[in-house]
């Protein structure tokens, strides 16, 4: 993790206190969704079995990590730093995402980013080999000068709809 900007804008997601599922390997899901390019054989078999899981990211450069709603973070304590979405500038512009989908961490590039009249964001972002959408619909909760703060709900819209997760976290720098 570096230093500086980036330690302040992780030290802005301070949160609640889930701990993240261990992986099961007798978990049908777990076992069948290792490789991205079975999604959707796996998802005609068993349309519940993609879920989007926690990250363990200690040493995260991030420019946007966002995790769970019930999820503790805390600055100082790198176990803590589980998160569902992250976005990597070292990356390209605009930056690659990643989401851990069941046991593999996907590479996502953005698709859209719009807002409606109430200011609602809706972020889509396609995993590299085309086969997954996740949708994140966030609302701005706190701005300043280098971090945007978000809150709102991210899910899996392609394949197969999945159920929201409420996030919550921040981008900046």
């Amino acid at each position: 993790m570096r230093g500086g900007a980036t330690g302040l804008a992780l030290a802005l997601l301070a949160g609640c206190s889930e701990r993240a599922e261990p992986i099961n390997p007798g978990n049908p899901a777990d076992r069948e969704v290792g490789k991205v390019e079975a999604v959707k054989d796996v998802v005609r078999d068993n349309p519940k079995a993609l879920e989007i899981r926690p990250m363990h990211l200690p040493d995260t450069d991030a420019y946007c990590a966002l995790r769970s709603r019930s999820q503790e973070f805390v600055y100082d304590d790198p176990e803590t730093w589980r998160f569902v979405f992250v976005t990597d500038p070292a990356a390209g512009d605009p930056a690659l995402a990643h989401v851990r989908i069941n046991e593999e961490v996907i590479d996502f590039e953005e698709m859209l980013k719009t807002s409606d009249a109430k200011d609602l964001q809706t972020w889509r972002y396609r995993s590299v080999s085309g086969d997954i959408i996740v949708e994140l619909k966030l609302n701005v909760t706190e701005e300043g000068e280098e971090y945007t703060n978000y809150a709102g709900t991210i899910a899996i819209v392609e394949p197969t709809q999945t159920e929201r997760i409420g996030i919550k976290g921040s981008c900046g720098v």
